[in-house]
Parts: structure tokens; sequence; C-alpha cells
């Protein structure tokens, strides 16, 4: 299974030329077939608002288990593979963001190590927003981390204070505002 289709119908569809081979391992609609299901998904709100949640989940889902496996597959071999669904892991990360929260807390820790291990600070200043919420006090931990690595250190202390006076900040987040304070 790949998502949450069979193989031998991705399979049929390849050999249909619906599906392009863009790189080992990476299939793409043909563009053709692609603004199609769009047109078709956007007819059908409620399908294309499920699709886009069974999207994120699968990619979340993905994101995190490659997280799980970098220290027996290797750093640069799960970095790659990630990085190999950058696109797709961003769609993602934004839709659960507006509409899953749970999912989103759960899969951040994964999502900020992938940008960070990679040096992506600047797009993962724009990807964890500070929102007035626990998860939106997290990410703020995180911009912290992100903002020193970039030299900004009276943002990242700035950041960090907002981040610890949230009561309800997890304790992962909590060590990341402090380590970014140098403590």
């Amino acid at each position: 299974r790949i998502g949450e289709c069979d193989v031998a119908a991705i399979a049929r569809l390849r050999v249909s030329g619906m599906l392009e081979q863009q790189q080992q391992h990476r299939l793409t609609m043909h563009p053709l077939v692609r603004a199609f299901a769009k047109e078709q998904l956007d007819q059908a709100e409620t399908q294309s608002s499920e699709a886009s949640a069974s999207h994120a989940r699968h990619y979340l889902a993905f994101l995190r288990e490659r997280f799980g496996a970098m220290a027996s597959a290797g750093y640069g071999v799960v970095l790659d593979e990630i990085e190999a669904e950058a696109t797709n892991i961003e769609r993602a990360w934004r839709h659960v963001l507006d509409h899953d929260r749970e999912t989103a807390e759960r899969s951040t820790e994964a999502y900020f190590y992938a940008l960070s291990l990679r040096a992506k600070y600047a797009e993962g200043l724009a990807l964890f927003p500070s929102d007035d919420d626990a998860l939106g006090a997290y990410h703020a931990s995180l911009r912290a981390n992100m903002l020193v690595q970039r030299g900004a250190a009276a943002e990242a202390e700035a950041e960090a204070r907002a981040a610890l006076e949230c009561a309800a900040l997890p304790q992962i987040a909590r060590a990341h505002a402090l380590h970014a304070q140098g403590l």
C-alpha cells in the first residue's frame, strides 16, 4: 500500500499514463489528470477536505516514522527521504495547523529537526507560527532556537521568554526555550 491506495492500482495508473515516473520511487499525476482531479475535488468540497486530511495524516506519519528511524537508518539517508517529500510535508503541515492541532503537536519535533538538521532556519521561522495557545508557545520555543542559529540573540531571547510564560507549555518546549537562552 502507498498512502491509501494499493500497489496494483498504482501500477495500472502508471501503465495507463495517468501517473508518471519523476525520480526513483517518485510518481506524479499527469498534469491534465491533476487539473481534472482538482476540478472534481473543488466541486466536491467535502471530498476535498477529506483528501487534504488524508494527505496530511499520511505525510506527517511518514515524517514521524522516518524521524524515529534516524538513529538506525542514518541521518543523511533519512533527511534525504524527508527532503524528497518536502513539498508534501509542508502542505500537510499547513493543513494540520489549521484543522488538526493534535497532529500538529505530535509532528512538531520531527518537523523542527528535519528543518534544523539541514539548517533551514528561515523556512522553519515561517512554518512555526507563534499563535496564542500552547502549540504557539511550543513553536515560539523552536523559533527561539532557530533565531539563535541565525545569530539573532535578542529576538531569540524574546521568543524564549514568551514561550516560557505559557503555563501549559510542554516540557520538551520548555527545554527548547531554556536551550535558546543558554541555560
